[in-house]
């Protein structure tokens, strides 16, 4: 009973899915330019540990 309910609600929900997927690819572009920001401060945190070997 459970696994026929839930599957109507997949149904549904496939279709919530596929709205959601769009805004994915939207948050996608977002999180490459967030993964830009992040390599700067990837290289930020390298003179960190750096600086941590030298102490």
């Amino acid at each position: 009973m459970l696994s026929l309910s839930l599957t109507r609600i997949n149904k549904a929900g496939g279709r919530r899915q596929e709205a959601g997927g769009r805004r994915q690819e939207a948050g996608g572009r977002r999180q490459e330019a967030g993964g830009r920001r992040q390599e700067a401060g990837g290289r930020r945190e390298e003179r960190r540990l750096q600086d941590r070997r030298e102490l």
